[in-house]
């Protein structure tokens, strides 16, 4: 194969995930803005314009990390600086897919892979936001699910799986009021019917983990305590990552400890 080849199939891989990451972090805004709730088809398809003066974006200032870097960070209407949220999830999304595509190769399921974890990284985002959840992006990860829980299967395996994450929740949610919101509940259940019930486990332990460290330096920093309200989406997404990608791996390493 030609030396070439390889080089335009990476830099293709990076500029399709790119372009998606745009799509992706837009979405999240605009569902964080409460545009969908007017009129949920004009949201998704509209031209995107400046937060600032409502100028529609010009097609080149919208290249992927390209358009950032011409239009200088800034609105070319009014000026205005345009958040760096935008390459930076250009760039993410950029490195996602090409990590996918290292890990699994390419097929169906990396693409499966691929939406799921960047509509969980929009879930991330719109929590952030509002600390809210929004359920039809939460339904499309459920979707997404069916196909490893239909093709890879057992089903029941995918079905213990979602029970589990939304029990476990749901017990915690019981003796920590407040905690957790029903909108985490159904997200983890999602996650835990796309992976099934021994990933599922690697997803929560990694959830706990980073979301415990993060609340405590939060808390920390910002000397408000622990009693604080706090969006859990980002350590759901990140624990859903890692089971996915890593999770068979350190299942593996569980095994070899424990035997």
């Amino acid at each position: 194969m030609p030396a070439a080849v390889p080089w335009l199939f990476w830099s293709a891989a990076a500029l399709l995930g790119a372009v998606w990451g745009s799509f992706s972090y837009t979405l999240a805004l605009r569902i964080a803005g409460g545009d969908f709730a007017e009129s949920p088809l004009g949201a998704l398809i509209s031209r995107s314009r400046c937060p600032s003066c409502a100028g529609t974006i010009p097609p080149l200032a919208l290249v992927p990390l390209s358009g950032y870097a011409l239009a200088r960070g800034r609105c070319v209407h009014c000026g205005a600086r345009i958040s760096p949220l935008y390459p930076i999830s250009e760039l993410f999304h950029a490195a996602l897919l090409v990590l996918i595509i290292r890990h699994f190769a390419v097929g169906v399921y990396p693409v499966i892979v691929f939406l799921a974890l960047s509509i969980s990284a929009a879930i991330a985002m719109v929590d952030v936001k509002t600390l809210t959840i929004p359920w039809a992006l939460v339904a499309a990860v459920a979707l997404l699910a069916l196909y490893p829980a239909l093709v890879f299967g057992p089903i029941t395996n995918h079905l213990i799986g979602a029970a589990g994450m939304f029990g476990f929740f749901a017990v915690i949610l019981l003796v920590f009021p407040g905690g957790f919101g029903g909108g985490d509940l159904k997200f983890a259940a999602a996650i835990g019917l796309f992976c099934g019930w021994e990933l599922s486990i690697v997803a929560v332990e990694a959830a706990l983990i980073s979301g415990a460290l993060a609340g405590a330096a939060y808390a920390l920093i910002t000397r408000k305590g622990l009693r604080i309200r706090f969006p859990f989406a980002p350590f759901l997404a990140l624990g859903f990552g890692t089971a996915v990608l890593y999770g068979r791996e350190i299942i593996m390493i569980y095994k070899s400890v424990a035997w």
